[in-house]
Order: structure tokens, then sequence, then C-alpha cells
């Protein structure tokens, strides 16, 4: 990997995450919950928002519901 692979690597992460984050403000904004596991929490908290919406669009897609289910508590949007 060259030093140019690297930084554009870098620059789409970042760019990637500012994008996943904006998702995740609109989905709360309109009065989504969002659910997610405890390792998405970690990860929101270190700022890796692009994981974070990957996990609530896989199980969205999945279920045609937002949020997460874990430990047998089912957690869907407020209507």
């Amino acid at each position: 990997e060259t030093y140019w692979q690297r930084i554009y690597k870098q620059s789409y992460i970042a760019y990637l995450r500012e994008y996943c984050k904006k998702k995740l403000d609109r989905k709360i904004e309109k009065g989504y919950n969002i659910y997610v596991s405890p390792y998405a929490i970690d990860t929101y908290q270190k700022q890796k928002y692009d994981e974070v919406y990957t996990e609530c669009r896989v199980y969205e897609i999945l279920t045609n519901e937002w949020g997460v289910m874990y430990d047998k508590i089912v957690y869907w949007r407020r209507r």
C-alpha cells in the first residue's frame, strides 16, 4: 500500500463516518429510537458512525423495522 493509497483510504473513511453520522442524526430528529448492540454503542462512542449505521441498516433490511433486537427485547420505531 502506497502513501497516497493510505491517504485516500483515510479520507474516504472520514467522509463515510460523517455521512453516516448525518443519517443517524436525521433518524433521531424524526423521532426514531436507535437501539444497537453493546459493540455498536462502543463504536459510536469512538465516533465510528459507519459501524453503527451499518448495523441499523442491516437489521432494518432484514426485519423492515428500525432498531435492533437483543436479549429477547424488541425495540421498534416510535409511531
